[in-house]
């Protein structure tokens, strides 16, 4: 069986074809179509985790939820994961393949077009439909083709703003023009909480005022900032103002900061040094505020970060010190799937989350405490280390007092009674009444039922 194909092309990046992409593909899986996506080549810090340990795009991940099915590495065999304007870490069905300039890496495009067919032909073997993204724009350096015109059976105006009746005109002048029917003008939703794809978009995140009545996190914005859909969940919760911050005196107010993840963790702790933040988180600390660090923010938190292999720029480089802990970048990356339980020291509850590591940072604990203790410590893909103690059954580190904590684990917020416990001893501080877990399950529920409001 060979599966049909439909692919979905942009005019230019950032115009909504990975959301695109995703709304067809749950129409064709509700209409009893065994439909798969597929993207040949993807360029994006927002990374996921598949059951098997193998790293892709997440906008492939979402396809792969709107079509109701696991998410697998041939769906997007060739990741790009940027370090500068141009150099990346590529990323081949799965598992680092190498770290190359970009006029290097076209030199390679015979022999990845090859792992590129083989992805296709598999899953072409194995579903009916296989809906196809494109990178960046179809024609970004010249007008299609005559043959690739004859393939194009229709155009989409997505992200239309203001009374569709009224562009009635335009749809007129583009199918009288291009000769080419427009098949519908899709609305922009501003409160579509779906997961995004190539950068952070300040517009669809919520950038809500802090105030005293809420729980007031900031999200220190750093230059190679990956994996930011991990505080979607945050950000939707209504005792939460949530804003993605540029500079330090933006920390003002705020009841809890967060260093994210970052693809070249030493590049963007120089960042978070240049820049000043370390003075304006010592009167953070100091107030008995919280401060968090996830992934690459977690091994800035600590004394070092040592890179004896050149896996981002070399040398030792010196952490913020707010956690006793010390990380050696290897060549090796950790990518896998966990679930664990939360320290009584971060939760009094007993709470679980559940997520994905994915990333080059071997870290040792020396006084601290783990945050959470893991479930399911298989060995990940590529025969990296996947926790931070050598037995892989810990992650993280947590201070004494509780309010300085990190963890390698993406999606730690996700989970709504972990979220909630969470946010709950944050309110206790600052003197507000705890709320029921009903509010952070009816968020996650909302967050569920998106790809169902969009589709």
């Amino acid at each position: 069986m060979t599966a049909r194909a439909l692919a979905v092309l942009g005019t230019g990046s950032d115009v909504g074809k990975s959301l695109i992409t995703a709304g067809i593909c749950r129409v064709l899986h509700r209409a009893g179509l065994r439909v798969a996506p597929f993207k040949a080549q993807n360029m994006s810090l927002n990374s996921f985790v598949t059951p098997e340990g193998g790293e892709i795009g997440r906008a492939q991940a979402l396809q792969a939820e709107a079509c109701r099915i696991v998410p697998h590495v041939d769906m997007n065999p060739i990741l790009l994961k940027p370090e500068s304007d141009n150099r990346s870490q590529v990323i081949v069905q799965g598992s680092v393949w190498s770290t190359q300039e970009a006029s290097t890496y076209y030199e390679q495009r015979p022999q990845l077009w090859s792992i590129v067919q083989d992805s296709y032909s598999r899953l072409a073997s194995r579903y009916e439909v296989v809906m196809i993204e494109g990178a960046g724009s179809a024609a970004e350096v010249d007008l299609l083709e005559s043959d690739e015109r004859a393939m194009v059976c229709g155009v989409v105006i997505n992200k239309f703003r203001g009374d569709a009746k009224l562009f009635a005109d335009g749809v007129t002048f583009l199918e009288s023009h291009g000769g080419i029917p427009v098949l519908g003008v899709v609305p922009f939703l501003r409160d579509l909480m779906l997961d995004q794809e190539d950068s952070l978009d300040r517009e669809a995140c919520r950038q809500t005022e802090f105030s005293s009545e809420r729980i007031n996190i900031a999200v220190i914005l750093l230059p190679h900032m990956s994996n930011f859909t991990d505080f979607n969940a945050l950000a939707a919760e209504g005792d939460v103002a949530l804003q993605y911050v540029a500079a330090p005196t933006a920390l003002d107010g705020a009841d809890i900061v967060i260093i994210p993840g970052s693809k070249t963790t030493q590049a963007d702790l120089s960042f978070v040094l240049e820049q000043g933040y370390p003075p304006a988180l010592v009167p953070h600390v100091g107030r008995h505020r919280e401060l968090v660090g996830i992934c690459g923010g977690y091994q800035m938190l600590g004394r070092s970060i040592s890179d004896p292999y050149m896996v981002e720029q070399g040398g030792l480089s010196s952490g913020l010190g707010y956690l006793d802990i010390e990380t050696e970048l290897r060549k090796k990356k950790c990518t896998t799937q966990v679930e664990a339980n939360a320290a009584e020291a971060l939760v009094q509850e007993r709470s679980l989350v559940r997520g994905y590591q994915v990333h080059m940072g071997y870290t040792v604990r020396m006084q601290e405490h783990p945050c959470f203790s893991m479930q399911n410590g298989g060995t990940p893909m590529g025969g990296g280390h996947s926790l931070t103690a050598t037995t892989h059954t810990d992650d993280g580190a947590i201070r004494d007092d509780g309010l300085v904590w990190g963890t390698y684990i993406h999606g730690v917020f996700d989970e709504p009674q972990f979220r909630r416990a969470w946010l709950n001893r944050a309110r206790a501080r600052k003197g507000l009444p705890p709320l029921e877990i009903h509010t952070s399950l009816s968020v996650t529920a909302r967050l569920r039922g998106e790809l169902d409001r969009w589709t």
